[in-house]
């Protein structure tokens, strides 16, 4: 009995240990590293590998949506990649989502999105009209997509007055009135976000065909001091008063030295000094309007080139003033600018198109120096190198700081030399410290240790100054990023929810987010706040941005450093109030305009609407509180349909107030129709 008694406590207790483990297993859930190709043309077709982890079993059900359209095709490879065949569409950035037998989902990362083929404009017809606009124009060309998804065409700056989608090689344009500016405009498409290059296969004229036009260029660089001739090609380029210019980098023209009419298809240019690359070449003459270069026809001026430096060395602590010579540094007021290593580009002093002068930043070890003028760097493989002496902070203990400070430190190097004679200790940390702060209580400790009270900051891989004062004279000691501050972390956020148009004052607590202002920002879902407001070491506040959906994580940045997501916010989900009309044809494409309330405040929130149980053929935002569904091909004529919206993942909840009811349809009607239901019940 007692044995029979001991296994069953025995068996009872394995049993209790096996549940138990059970009970603490967690499924992370997939997901998404990796979109192969991340581009593809709008008709669709393209076969994607998504990479990642936990992507199901060869038993699981895979579903794939490119921009919130299913993939035409799906299917499983192995654990950690699965296939898609792209849907027809339009547009840049899109998402990437993997669900998993209907519950578990994943998206690709922001920067691994999909994107399909921008539009292309292969010829312009008509290619004149009058300067009054109102002329008919058809753009042939590639990827104006498969569906209407309402393109945008302009001749030049002005946007059409009407742009008529025919299919997805012809959209049609109604030009706007010609204002001012050259009579050659180029014609541009935008859809979806993207926008189609200029090119010469893409202009047209206003007015008669009078006026000038450039072509291409000969010899479409020059030194930045100017004085080389290059050629403008083209046609109908009048004698009189004729005059060319180059755009100058920054704004504003510069005309050409000497300008010298050729013929009627040819001018030549003596170009004026400048900086900068893709520059507008324009050309005029006397009464006739300005022909200016656009698309791939570009001049540029020389990158710069520096040759030597002086002195080319100095302290690790920097400082120093460096004299650089070369060639192509431009004029004064281009303002150059000097980078040496690793630090960030730097202002210069210009003394001539030869000669710059600037400061070193700390630095450590040989390094090459480059000039940025006019936006184009120097080559590195052709930069001189600047030799920072002195000796360097190895390391720290301990290596990450309180953000209120206070915490005792010890710095090691080589050499902080002996103590006899010694003078003064200053050490200084980088700019995460608040005012560039020194520590306190700096002290010798051994040559190769030196100690001190760190003060508050914020930031990581800081720099430390360590200035130890002899008597032969003051030595520099430089640690680069070897000081960091903690983490931020937040813990809790109150409000937990809000609108999903956003603008609602979120108080968000936590630790370490610095004992002063440091102009931290708070992101809710990835996106920032619209203003962060510091308050104390443990709190900030928050304007929510616009979003969707809920658990959304809420990370602290301060001092470049970001917290651990704390799922805590959530946004309203969508509600629906009404639609317009509540019936339509069961083949589809009616237009239904949904009312209701957190649809998103762009199209970025890109909203599917449901008709039942049938996916919207296309869902247009129009605001925060309306969309606009054409429907899909419908079944169950006469009953009324819950009409629901999804924003985000977040879908509304159906009422019974809010539906939509196909009918036969017609011989004869319209895209659009409603009509009195006959007897209807509810799905």
């Amino acid at each position: 009995s007692s044995s029979s008694s001991s296994s069953s406590s025995s068996s009872s207790s394995s049993s209790s240990s096996s549940s138990s483990s059970q009970d603490d297993f967690e499924y992370n859930g997939p997901k998404v590293s990796k979109v192969v190709p991340n581009f593809g043309r709008t008709q669709g077709g393209q076969v994607l590998t998504i990479s990642g982890s936990d992507l199901g079993t060869r038993t699981s059900h895979i579903d794939v949506k490119v921009g919130g359209i299913d993939c035409i095709d799906s299917s499983w490879v192995a654990e950690t990649s699965v296939l898609c065949t792209t849907p027809p569409g339009s547009g840049g950035s899109k998402r990437v989502q993997i669900v998993i037998d209907g519950k578990f989902s994943a998206s690709s990362p922001d920067d691994m999105r999909f994107s399909y083929a921008a539009p292309l404009i292969t010829s312009v017809s008509p290619e004149q009209g009058t300067r009054e606009g109102g002329t008919r124009v058809l753009l042939q060309g590639f990827n104006f997509g498969l569906t209407d998804a309402h393109p945008v065409a302009f001749v030049g700056p002005s946007r059409c007055r009407a742009t008529v989608w025919t299919d997805d090689a012809a959209v049609s344009c109604i030009t706007p009135p010609w204002t001012e500016g050259p009579t050659i405009q180029p014609v541009t498409v935008q859809l979806s976000g993207q926008v189609s290059s200029s090119s010469q296969a893409a202009v047209f004229q206003f007015g008669s065909g009078s006026s000038p036009m450039i072509t291409s260029l000969a010899w479409t660089r020059a030194p930045t001091g100017g004085g080389f001739t290059l050629t403008l090609f083209g046609n109908k380029f009048e004698q009189e008063g004729a005059a060319a210019s180059l755009a100058r980098y920054g704004g504003g023209s510069a005309p050409c030295r000497v300008t010298r009419w050729i013929s009627e298809s040819k001018v030549t240019c003596t170009a004026p000094a400048g900086v900068g690359s893709q520059l507008t070449v324009y050309y005029q003459s006397r009464g006739s309007p300005v022909a200016e270069t656009f698309g791939s026809v570009t001049f540029e001026y020389d990158p710069p080139v520096v040759s030597s430096l002086s002195p080319s060395e100095g302290p690790v602590a920097g400082g120093e003033q460096v004299t650089l010579t070369g060639w192509g540094f431009g004029l004064a007021d281009t303002k150059p600018e000097v980078k040496v290593g690793e630090a960030s580009w730097g202002p210069a002093v210009w003394t001539s198109d030869s000669s710059l002068s600037a400061q070193t930043p700390a630095g450590v070890g040989r390094v090459p120096v480059l000039v940025k003028v006019g936006g184009q760097p120097s080559k590195v493989e052709e930069a001189p190198l600047y030799d920072y002496e002195g000796e360097t902070v190895t390391s720290m203990q301990p290596e990450t700081l309180p953000t209120g400070g206070g915490a005792t430190v010890t710095l090691f190097s080589r050499n902080f030399g002996q103590a006899r004679g010694r003078k003064d200790v200053k050490v200084t940390l980088g700019d995460g410290a608040q005012l560039g702060s020194s520590c306190t209580q700096a002290r010798w400790e051994s040559s190769t240790s030196i100690t001190c009270v760190a003060p508050a900051g914020v930031g990581r891989d800081l720099d430390v100054k360590v200035e130890v004062e002899e008597e032969g004279g003051r030595k520099d000691f430089m640690g680069f990023g070897v000081a960091s501050y903690r983490t931020p972390s937040v813990t809790s956020v109150e409000p937990e929810e809000g609108n999903s148009a956003g603008g609602l004052l979120v108080t968000v607590l936590g630790r370490d987010f610095g004992t002063f202002d440091s102009n931290p920002t708070v992101k809710v879902g990835g996106r920032s706040c619209s203003r962060t407001l510091y308050a104390s070491d443990s709190k900030l506040v928050c304007v929510t941005p616009a979003g969707g959906g809920g658990g959304r994580s809420v990370v602290a940045v301060v001092g470049e450093q970001e917290s651990a997501p704390f799922k805590g916010f959530t946004y309203l989900p969508p509600t629906t109030s009404e639609v317009d009309p509540s019936s339509g044809p069961v083949t589809g494409r009616t237009s239904v305009t949904i009312f209701g309330n957190n649809f998103g405040t762009s199209a970025a929130s890109e909203p599917k609407a449901f008709i039942g149980d049938i996916q919207c053929q296309t869902t247009r935002w129009v605001s925060n509180t309306q969309v606009i569904c054409e429907t899909s091909r419908g079944k169950d004529l006469y009953v009324k349909h819950h009409v629901t919206v999804d924003v985000e993942g977040t879908r509304s909840k159906a009422s019974d107030d809010v539906k939509f009811e196909y009918i036969e349809a017609r011989e004869g009607q319209g895209l659009s129709s409603s009509s009195s239901s006959s007897s209807s019940s509810s799905s």
